[in-house]
């Protein structure tokens, strides 16, 4: 079932954790750049924060942890998304036309 979409979610969580460690460190995590990139990895930044803040002050770990975390709800949603559209595809299928 679509092995095709672990490369590409991947590479999206490893891209967005990149552009966010770029746009904290220049303009500032809390200007706009820094703040959507924030919204757009919520699931991952929020991961990446409790364990930064159990683990340590380490920001390898928060960026690591984030991609991970991102990559993780990607691959969950990108798989949802196909099995939905496989069942859909399913019953009108299997219904009768008209």
């Amino acid at each position: 079932m679509g092995t095709k979409i672990y490369l590409p979610t991947f590479l999206l969580a490893i891209a967005l954790s990149f552009a966010l460690a770029i746009v904290s460190k220049t303009p500032g995590i809390h200007s706009t750049p820094g703040i959507w990139l924030t919204i757009l990895g919520l699931p991952g930044t929020m991961i990446g924060v409790w364990t930064e803040t159990a683990l340590g002050d380490n920001d390898l770990l928060f960026y690591v942890t984030t991609a991970l975390a991102n990559w993780t709800f990607y691959l969950c949603v990108a798989k949802g998304v196909i099995l939905l559209k496989g069942r859909l595809h399913e019953t009108s299928r299997t219904q009768p036309s008209k």
